[in-house]
């Protein structure tokens, strides 16, 4: 099952995931732009870094931790390059972590379940309760609509929630559409 969830640090075995995982996210996600991506390379951790995009050459690095790329890492980074947004604020990586597992739900169910309990392909624990944050919203609008405030950034009314921080934007969430809200790995159950 794990095998399903690592690649070998071996750059043509990450470009052929890569390219793998990009179809299946143009089928989930409207109008994703694989051209945002020029160029993949694989190199060796640093810090325990696992992955990175950087926007003005649209280069995206995947590090080797133990000699594996995590395929959630791919997913999550490979989703950075269509953000509008290039500041990556506590906001958006849970963004990003979010619509990364909402990805493996529908495309990888094993690396879903793996994303949260390996030792090397882990949750960020400080994405997590942003991540919550974010399908919360996704049950009352909807993944398209939260994929293109992701993509354009085009939604005052979450812009409004995000002046706060986590602790009052999730409460404002609540009280704002009468909701109760659920743990991240409920929400993504209830997630069609």
């Amino acid at each position: 099952m794990t095998e399903l969830c690592v690649v070998k640090c071996d750059e043509n075995e990450v470009k052929k995931k890569s390219k793998e995982i990009v179809e299946g996210l143009k089928e989930i996600y409207d109008n994703f732009n694989e051209s945002l991506i020029k160029e993949i390379r694989v190199e060796e951790s640093v810090f325990g870094i696992r992955g990175s995009y950087d926007y003005n050459s649209k280069i995206l690095t995947l590090y080797c931790i133990n000699c594996v790329i995590c395929v959630e890492t791919i997913v999550h980074e490979i989703i950075h390059s269509n953000s509008y947004k290039q500041a990556r604020d506590m906001y958006f990586e849970g963004l990003t972590e979010f619509l990364t597992l909402y990805y493996l739900k529908k495309r990888i169910r094993a690396c879903l379940d793996h994303r949260f309990i390996d030792e090397i392909c882990r949750i960020n624990k400080e994405y997590e309760i942003y991540a919550t944050f974010w399908g919360n919203l996704a049950l009352i609008i909807g993944i398209k609509e939260l994929w293109r405030y992701y993509s354009r950034g085009r939604n005052n009314d979450i812009n409004n929630l995000l002046k706060n921080d986590i602790y009052k934007a999730s409460f404002e969430l609540a009280k704002r559409y009468n909701i109760k809200l659920m743990d991240l790995i409920d929400v993504l159950e209830k997630l069609e």
